[in-house]
């Protein structure tokens, strides 16, 4: 709508990809960023299928880009809350 109102030129979407939903579980987060929450699988079929005109150029966060770099605290000291 907003292409057809010439309020924007192009569409940029950055989104999760889904292998992400492992590490999301491994952190005990999978409840809060579950299968109902947007992800490329979901977003790829909406764009294949067209109807707005805009050309839009969207990125998938891999799990390649996941960096665990949190050292834990040495034993006997309580980690942060």
């Amino acid at each position: 709508m907003l292409f057809e109102l010439r309020a924007i030129d192009v569409g940029v979407i950055v989104t999760r990809g889904s292998e992400l939903q492992k590490i999301f579980n491994r952190l005990g987060k999978g409840a809060s960023y579950g299968r109902a929450t947007t992800h490329h699988e979901k977003l790829i079929p909406r764009l294949d299928g067209g109807g707005g005109g805009c050309p839009v150029l969207a990125f998938a966060i891999s799990e390649r880009l996941y960096l665990d770099d949190v050292t834990p605290p040495p034993s006997g000291v309580p980690s942060p809350s």
